[in-house]
């Protein structure tokens, strides 16, 4: 069925041998067994359904856990001086945090040092080691951050300078030599770690460092899991397993002892209220972000660490007009780039243009992701390079796929992990990297079709339905909010939100619903929203919405089909 959007939408095979597994030998619901099968749980998986992280101890036998606890005690023994080296954004900041949450619990000498994108550029480079090496550093742990900095840890070596690297981007080069390298793709002793982002393996490592210094009921890690949630949910990390029991726990903790240090923030948005994933990717890992992508890297590191009632408050409030200012910049780069981009039938979106805010082009690349469902690559000049920004679909691994590029040396720099990636290069290869990406997007991905879980009416939305979502919330990469296609159905309500939302009612055999069409204004699907008459079929995703404590569900709409005028 083609839609307004131009998509061809269809109801999603699925083994229903296996849905009807999962529905005896689990005692799920029929849609939740189709969910399952759709997003691809397997046994594992639907195991961390109903058990919490703390159950899982497979921390306990990783060497390279026990080579840092070794290491870090060292350092704190002697007095010697720690460094922690952590990247710009919400994954690398939240890894800052809690180790300098933990190192200030041990009264260790530390510092901690976030790079300036502008300035520094991504991860550690020889020359900036140089000027931090003053201070007489005898451990550098860098953090999300460092799994290709061949050079920089040779660097170290040279100088007896003892470093861990805790990162989960791809690994280009084994010849890699820091004192510990963790990181989840490096060997089958983290096999059922292999989707954690750097703060869930900080988060773990500070476990196991608690467990073997009999230190649980001293320092309360629990307290760091909004952190651990938090970076995997801004870095878009599979919301399965472990990942997503650490998410479900923090939530739960967080909503029942509201963490201090967003206390300002969350009150200043009016937010008085139980948060929620999206709260976390769409509220607060935004205003994080904001510093980095303006030139002030260092803000959330230091806002996360922070226990100072008066500089949360000061901090937040930097983060907080920064983000405005970043929202302002965003918008109107949107609308030139979105303006000149000339796509016609490449599988992915290759835009470059002189002048751009580098801080901004994830951003800006993840909501053309969202409009066109084409992997996206943006790229602007800085200083004599350029700079790239990458944001994917499930079915390209632009990681990867930026590594690659980086050994055939179309790039300067580049990797990622499977959703998103970063890159340098020189402006005469930019062809080169166009070339590159339509062989291996075209050749080797393919961009699916897109499907909803099964055909429905609006009575489907009842309160066993919200029962079963809940069950497998959260939703996220790798478990998506299911789609279904309801028929029948006509728009009684329209409200414009903000100048560019559509709230609407749609109601069916006497059964209506709330929903909304984000960024709608102006589009061909919000015209049609907002002035069809006639029956039509709603292709949406169902959330629980929450705002003011008033559960129930919402139709958030992703694209419609009209009916032709002989049916």
């Amino acid at each position: 069925m083609l839609s307004v959007l131009g998509k061809k939408w269809n109801e999603i095979k699925i083994d229903e041998r296996l849905v009807d597994k999962y529905a005896q030998k689990y005692n799920f619901s029929k849609t939740i067994s189709k969910i399952l099968v759709q997003n691809k749980f397997d046994e594992e998986d639907i195991f961390y359904l109903n058990n919490k992280p703390i159950s899982d101890q497979s921390y306990k036998k990783i060497k390279d856990f026990e080579k840092a606890h070794k290491l870090i005690e060292e350092q704190i023994k002697n007095n010697n001086k720690i460094l922690i080296f952590g990247d710009y954004d919400v994954d690398g900041s939240c890894s800052v945090a809690m180790l300098a949450r933990y190192l200030k619990f041990r009264k260790a000498e530390f510092d901690y040092f976030v790079p300036d994108r502008f300035r520094d550029g991504y991860g550690p480079n020889v020359e900036l080691l140089k000027g931090l090496l003053k201070h007489n550093y005898n451990l550098i742990i860098f953090v999300d951050c460092g799994t290709n900095a061949v050079d920089e840890i040779n660097y170290l070596n040279k100088l007896n300078v003892n470093s861990i690297i805790i990162d989960h981007h791809k690994i280009n080069n084994l010849s890699l030599k820091p004192s510990v390298f963790i990181n989840p793709l490096k060997s089958s002793e983290y096999s059922k770690y292999k989707i954690f982002c750097s703060t869930n393996l900080v988060f773990f490592l500070l476990r196991y460092i608690l467990f073997k210094n009999q230190e649980i009921n001293k320092f309360h890690i629990s307290n760091l899991l909004i952190f651990a949630a938090l970076g995997t949910i801004c870095d878009v990390m599979p919301l399965k397993g472990i990942n997503r029991q650490v998410c479900i726990e923090a939530i739960k903790r967080f909503n029942l002892n509201v963490n201090n240090v967003f206390s300002f923030i969350l009150e200043t948005k009016e937010i008085n209220r139980k948060l929620n994933v999206d709260d976390f990717g769409y509220l607060l890992g935004p205003i994080l972000n904001s510093g980095a992508r303006l030139g002030k890297s260092n803000l959330s590191a230091k806002l996360l660490i922070s226990e100072d009632k008066n500089e949360i408050k000061e901090l937040s409030n930097k983060l907080l007009i920064t983000n405005e200012k970043r929202k302002i910049i965003e918008e109107s780069t949107l609308k030139i780039i979105d303006k000149n981009l000339e796509i016609g039938n490449k599988k992915y979106i290759l835009h470059f243009q002189d002048n751009l805010n580098e801080g901004i082009l994830g951003i800006i690349a993840a909501r053309l992701v969202e409009k066109y469902n084409l992997p996206t690559i943006l790229i602007t000049n800085s200083a004599n390079i350029y700079k790239g920004s990458a944001r994917s679909i499930s079915s390209v691994d632009i990681g990867k796929i930026l590594l690659n590029a980086y050994q055939k040396e179309i790039l300067i720099k580049g990797g990622g992990h499977s959703m998103a990636g970063g890159f340098s290069l020189y402006k005469k290869n930019i062809k080169n990297l166009d070339n590159y990406l339509s062989r291996k997007i075209n050749n080797n991905s393919t961009l699916k079709t897109s499907n909803y879980i099964s055909k429905n009416s609006l009575t489907l939305l009842n309160d066993i339905f919200l029962k079963n979502l809940r069950q497998l919330s959260p939703f996220g990469n790798q478990n998506p909010n299911p789609i279904f296609l309801f028929n029948n159905v006509r728009i009684i309500k329209i409200k414009i939100l903000n100048k560019k939302h559509a709230f609407f009612i749609a109601s069916s055999k006497g059964k209506s619903c709330e929903g909304i069409l984000f960024n709608s204004v102006d589009t061909d699907l919000g015209n049609i929203l907002c002035n069809y008459k006639k029956e039509l079929s709603l292709i949406a995703e169902v959330k629980e919405n929450n705002s003011k404590n008033n559960k129930k569900l919402q139709l958030i709409l992703k694209d419609i089909i009209v009916y032709k005028e002989n049916n």
